[in-house]
């Protein structure tokens, strides 16, 4: 099946990003809570090398870019914040994929295959939302946990540029969530040694595409590292000007203890206005 923003089919790489949500998020450099904390990155920071298995199977047959986003986010920050490897299945992966705007979706027939909204798809993460949201992670002793978000917004580009935002969000947070009309050529770069997007002008679009970002080296010509159906690709600090066109930090519930997370956001402002927006009640006693 092809998704309504997918120009261009590829026989192991699906897409599923439906565009930039509709509905109201909050810019989230807004509740860094001090002041420098917006114009001063770490020349280098990752998030990554240390993850033991990343999540993308399933993107290479359906839209599952989002689900599998969400997972890579949590796979990081159990490895990074807990000193834990977990993994997420596919089944976990099918599960947030139905409610998150698909709840028909069937991986023997492809049915309801139809990607996601971003602020639909955390809404079905979020803590004190429905009663069955979050995703289910494999702890190492193998249990399985159902884990939430306790916030997500938006990085806007605002005061500093988009790429210092993301690298900001990435030294604080361990990453993002990145959404990008991705072109004819990347399908040709994922694959290339070593992988980058570089922006080609005259490459046709391609469709929309989620993928979680958790390093960035300060070179611009691969400067953010993603997870894209399970290859580590360097993305230039021009491509992500040129093409990402939403990007989301959302903050794991069980994250909120890690220091950087918890010195390093202004709560109370944070709590308050996402009542506003969602009516929903941020869950600040984990800091």
């Amino acid at each position: 099946m092809s998704l309504p923003n997918e120009f261009d089919q590829h026989p192991t790489f699906r897409l599923g990003w439906q565009g930039p949500t509709q509905k109201r998020v909050l810019a989230m450099s807004n509740y860094f809570a001090a002041p420098d904390v917006i114009t001063v990155a770490p020349p280098t920071a990752d998030f990554m090398s240390e993850v033991g298995t990343w999540c993308g199977e399933t993107n290479k047959r359906f839209g599952t870019c989002g689900p599998n986003m969400v997972a890579n986010l949590m796979t990081m920050t159990f490895a990074y914040a807990l000193d834990e490897q977990v993994t997420i299945s596919d089944d976990a992966i099918y599960d947030l994929y139905r409610r998150s705007g698909n709840p028909s979706f069937n991986p023997a027939t492809g049915q309801d295959d139809n990607g996601v909204d971003n602020a639909v798809l955390f809404g079905a993460c979020l803590a004190g939302g429905a009663s069955d949201a979050g995703i289910d992670i494999t702890r190492s002793n193998g249990s399985v946990e159902r884990h939430t978000v306790a916030a997500y917004g938006k990085l806007t580009g605002q005061g500093p540029s988009l790429v210092q935002q993301l690298r900001i969000a990435t030294a604080l947070f361990g990453g993002a969530c990145i959404s990008v009309m991705l072109q004819i050529a990347q399908q040709h770069q994922t694959v290339a040694s070593p992988p980058i997007w570089a922006d080609v002008p005259s490459s046709p679009d391609w469709g929309g595409h989620d993928i979680f970002g958790g390093r960035y080296t300060g070179e611009e010509g691969a400067d953010e590292h993603v997870i894209s159906w399970l290859v580590d690709v360097g993305v230039a600090d021009g491509y992500i000007r040129a093409r990402a066109q939403e990007l989301f930090v959302a903050i794991p519930t069980i994250a909120l203890k890690y220091k950087p997370v918890a010195d390093n956001v202004d709560w109370a402002a944070l709590s308050s206005d996402f009542r506003l927006i969602t009516g929903r009640t941020i869950n600040l006693s984990g800091l």
